[in-house]
């Protein structure tokens, strides 16, 4: 998890780049960042100004199983009935929790004969091909003999 101020270089330098489609954001862990529990109300403004910059890029998740936690245990239903209360909008709920995550995944959709609802299946690659250049782990830095990187 990133941390950064408001306002400082790393989370400007995020922020465009998330509002240029250049990386992912997970809306989650509202309790990461508010003491308020449990309903983090201080955390919302933070969710909806993410929501707004580019709802194409976003996915959401419980963060269970919570690791790190050194306060109250969040209730994973109610932080998903605090996602719903924070994006009423139907249809953006579905692309966060539904098309995003199949779009950065790789999964294809299909509706099932008779079935009511969608069903998944993934692609041969777990990661969608047009968006693996994107996910591919920088290249780690030389290292000497001990392990310590060293300048290039």
């Amino acid at each position: 998890m990133l941390r950064a101020a408001p306002g400082s270089l790393a989370c400007g330098r995020c922020a465009g780049w998330f509002a240029e489609g250049r990386i992912w954001v997970k809306v989650s862990g509202a309790y990461r960042v508010s003491r308020l529990y449990p309903d983090y109300p201080d955390a919302q403004p933070i969710h909806e100004a993410l929501v707004a910059a580019n709802p194409d890029q976003i996915t959401w998740g419980t963060d269970w199983p919570h690791p790190r936690l050194e306060r109250d245990m969040p209730d994973d239903g109610h932080l998903l009935d605090l996602f719903n209360r924070w994006t009423p909008d139907t249809d953006l709920r579905r692309k966060i929790l539904v098309d995003n995550p199949a779009r950065l995944y790789g999964f294809e959709y299909y509706r099932a004969t008779g079935s009511r609802g969608s069903c998944c299946r993934s692609r041969r690659s777990r990661v969608n091909p047009a968006l693996a250049a994107d996910l591919r782990p920088p290249t780690p830095l030389p290292r000497d003999q001990g392990g310590r990187p060293v300048s290039a």
